[in-house]
């Protein structure tokens, strides 16, 4: 180790270890360490020498340490400052992926949707910033880092501390160093102003907007100087020329961030974010990639099946994509099983009521789902899955005792939600389900900002009265368990949960972004933070590639579990990362293990585990957590395509058929998705008639642009020709975008064609699939088995599952 580093590990102590040097940058020489402490990865930017005699140390200290206080979902924390050998340094996370100048760089083109989003992250963290008094002064395309879809601005608080000069130092401003960059200088640094606010940030930001959409800043190829000079006094572009497909509202944008004078740009960063969003139509929302044009969606129960242009499913995802849609995917943490809870308190909590106004669905089914969780959090009281009683929503017909029976509960709690002018009106009821007969209601009228208080009013009085019914439980636990005590924060989580309960990839999305603007009102609330890694994990694979997806839900998961560590689901969530495309398989099998010790019914918990239980082959425990999953949630379809899915992959194709039929029973408008792995159970017996009968449904079922998830039947009857056309179809989208290798591979397979399947799954490998860790089980690949490069395969994962 040479001299530099030597002397930053003695300076940092025993508590990091240096491990790499990234090399120097414009203004600091960087370098990786390890936290031994909080085992991970940090930055260290140290100082060039010749930045030391301008600078002074001192208050280069304490501006850093103010920039460090700033928490923001889109902003990389500073984390400490220092002195080596009279050279200042400082420290910030590691963060996974690439900055946008890499991607600029790479001639990777940018979606104006995806172009969109960064520029709304990039805001946002601005917006908050200005808000504590600290503008950036240095907002470029290589101070943006890219991780999943999310942007964070780096650097904060760095600029400004490298213009406080030691007095009678004059070489930095002299170099520019202190002012900025100069191609992203607004024409007020430029000219050396000692005033400062933030709108010089709103100015670079439209620099880099122009670079983002021209590939080029608007005073390229000058030297400094005359850049310098050229902000001061030139008018830049007309980006409107340069790009004419641009939205004209966005050009106009670009265009107000770039005056000349201060007063004529937009006033604060708030306002453009509200811009940004406004521009984000239904389209740009569910598409931040460049072929969200070729997406369409059909109806179906009031949401969305994925176009086949653009599903990056063939045979069984897209059962799983249906499903996603048609109902909630989360279940409260209740007892594991139904015989365990044989002797415990018992209850199922309904969707509350409103009448026809839709405008606070959110608001009734997140009153309903915290409730759920609040009193599932109890020892001793087991709630009905938020999945199997949102399914009996709109169900006037049936009685109390019906519910209970289905439910297997002793207690039903139902209620409406009303709001008059500024006040909310809530009845609840607690009824037995043995006869129907009430045990208690109540009304409560209040104002909205006392949410909090009635919802532990509701539910610590349900649990008086389970008591006095069944002679003993814990303490309750209150709703303030949810992690914030901002009531706007909250009212942005129960929307954020109520578009991720519908599962398809534009709620996903608007349900991240809705987080996101919960955590700009609290940073700590932990529970946003898991569901955003929730909805990157639900995103992964299907819509979003692992690359991307899987880096979001892991940092998500990690600051949620940096700030509460008893969250079941960012365990869980964090687990699947891991081992599933980080291939950090020990690290992950603990974190699942943790969720499934603090919430072993959590659906979340429960895909992870059971997807776990495979990639270590066994498929026999992995059976018995979907079992378990079914009996938790009897009246889940989604539980009955996963149950039906593993018992296909596993051969037991009577079991299979069976569980399909009840999704079909469960959730009629799934049918052509249960239909489609029946007849191909039915083609794999060898019932030929029956599988090519059935096939005949689902193809009268489904639109032609779904035709292609056919190619694996057709393969199967022999159908060459047909088979090999509609894979071309989804070869050809393949291009395009991300879509998964392996199911391209199956059909392939089928068909015969070992080197073309074995390809593609070349190519899964390549792209980190989790659903490699299936090939061992999965019976769909036996006409494989046999080749030395498909066994080669299946020991290479093998290998993954073992590795410390």
């Amino acid at each position: 180790m040479s001299e530099l580093p030597n002397n930053l590990q003695e300076s940092l102590g025993a508590n990091y270890r240096i491990e790499r040097d990234l090399g120097g940058g414009g203004m600091s020489h960087v370098f990786v360490a390890h936290d031994e402490i909080l085992d991970r990865d940090i930055v260290v930017k140290l100082l060039h020498r010749d930045l030391v005699d301008a600078v002074d140390l001192e208050r280069f200290s304490r501006e850093v340490r103010l920039a460090a206080r700033l928490s923001h979902p889109h902003i990389v924390p500073l984390l400490t400052a220092g002195e080596s050998y009279g050279r200042p340094f400082y420290t910030m996370p590691l963060v996974d992926g690439e900055s946008l100048r890499d991607r600029l760089d790479g001639h990777q083109e940018l979606s104006i949707a995806e172009s969109i989003r960064i520029l709304r992250d990039v805001a946002s963290a601005l917006g908050y910033a200005h808000a504590q008094g600290v503008v950036h002064r240095d907002i470029k395309p290589d101070n943006v880092l890219l991780t999943g879809d999310s942007a964070a601005v780096t650097d904060f608080g760095v600029a400004k501390a490298l213009s406080l000069l030691s007095p009678g130092a004059t070489q930095v401003t002299a170099t520019g160093l202190s002012l900025g960059t100069p191609a992203y200088m607004a024409p007020e640094q430029a000219a050396g102003e000692s005033s400062i606010d933030g709108r010089a940030d709103l100015y670079a930001l439209g620099v880099m907007a122009f670079e983002m959409f021209c590939g080029h800043c608007p005073f390229d190829g000058r030297t400094l100087q005359a850049t310098l000079i050229a902000h001061i006094t030139e008018s830049p572009p007309d980006i409107r020329s340069l790009r004419v497909d641009l939205p004209e509202r966005l050009s106009e944008l670009i265009m107000r961030c770039l005056a000349k004078d201060p007063g004529e740009r937009p006033q604060h960063a708030s306002g453009v974010v509200n811009e940004l969003d406004s521009l984000a139509d239904p389209t740009m929302k569910s598409a931040f990639h460049s072929t969200s044009a070729l997406k369409q969606k059909q109806k179906v129960r009031n949401t969305r099946i994925v176009d086949a242009a653009v599903a990056s499913v063939l045979v069984v995802a897209a059962f799983i994509y249906a499903a996603r849609e048609y109902s909630s995917a989360t279940t409260n943490a209740t007892e594991s099983s139904l015989s365990a809870s044989a002797s415990a308190v018992s209850v199922a909590v309904l969707p509350f009521g409103g009448g026809n106004d839709t405008t606070d669905s959110y608001l009734r089914e997140g009153i309903a789902e915290q409730l759920m969780e609040a009193i599932g959090r109890v020892r001793g009281v087991r709630v009905a899955s938020r999945m199997s009683t949102f399914a009996l929503e709109g169900r006037s017909d049936m009685s109390t005792e019906e519910v209970g029976k289905k439910l297997n509960v002793q207690n039903v709690l139902e209620g409406t939600v009303r709001r008059d002018g500024d006040r909310l009106r809530v009845f609840v009821q607690l009824s037995s389900a043995k006869d129907g007969g009430g045990l208690w209601s109540k009304n409560y009228e209040f104002d909205k900002a006392n949410l909090f208080s009635v919802q532990d009013s509701i539910s610590t009085e349900v649990l008086d009265r389970l008591r006095v019914e069944s002679a003993g439980s814990s303490e309750p636990v209150t709703l303030s368990g949810i992690g914030t005590h901002d009531l706007e924060a909250y009212d942005l989580y129960l929307r954020a949960r109520y578009q991720f309960n519908k599962f398809d990839e534009g709620p996903l999305r608007e349900s991240i972004k809705l987080y996101d603007e919960a955590l700009q009102r609290d940073t700590r609330f932990a529970n946003a933070w898991s569901g955003i890694a929730s909805s990157w994990l639900f995103l992964a694979d299907d819509y979003v590639a692992p690359r991307i997806a899987y880096p979001a839900v892991r940092r998500a998961a990690e600051q949620a579990l940096s700030l509460d560590s008893t969250i079941a689901d960012a365990h869980a969530s964090r687990g699947s990362a891991l081992f599933s495309y980080f291939w950090q398989f020990a690290e992950g099998r603990q974190e699942i293990e943790r969720a499934v010790a603090l919430a072993p019914s959590s659906f979340i918990v429960l895909l992870s585990h059971q997807a776990l239980l495979v990639a270590e082959g066994k498929p026999d425990s992995a059976l018995r957590v979907l079992r378990s999953g079914q009996e938790s949630d009897p009246l889940s379809p989604l539980n009955a395509l996963l149950l039906g899915r593993f018992l296909g992959i596993v051969g037991r194709y009577d079991d299979a058929i069976a569980q399909y039929r009840r999704v079909v029973e469960l959730a009629p408008p799934l049918a052509p998705f249960a239909l489609l792995p029946i007849a191909e159970a039915q083609i794999a017996e060898g019932n030929l008639t029956e599988g090519e009968s059935t096939l005949k449904q689902v193809r009268e079922m489904l639109p032609p642009t779904l035709h292609f998830l056919l190619a694996y039947a057709e393969a199967g009857l022999g159908h060459t020709e047909v088979a090999y056309t509609l894979l071309a179809q989804y070869e050809a989208v393949a291009k395009r975008q991300y879509v998964r290798p392996e199911l391209i591979a199956m059909v392939y397979a089928r068909l015969g064609n070992r080197d073309a399947a074995i390809a593609w799954l070349d190519k899964s490998f390549e792209a980190h699939s989790p659903y490699l860790f299936a090939l061992a089980v999965d019976k769909q690949w036996d006409t494989l088995r046999p080749d030395p490069r498909f066994v080669a395969m299946v020991e290479r994962m093998r290998a993954v599952t073992k590795a410390p």
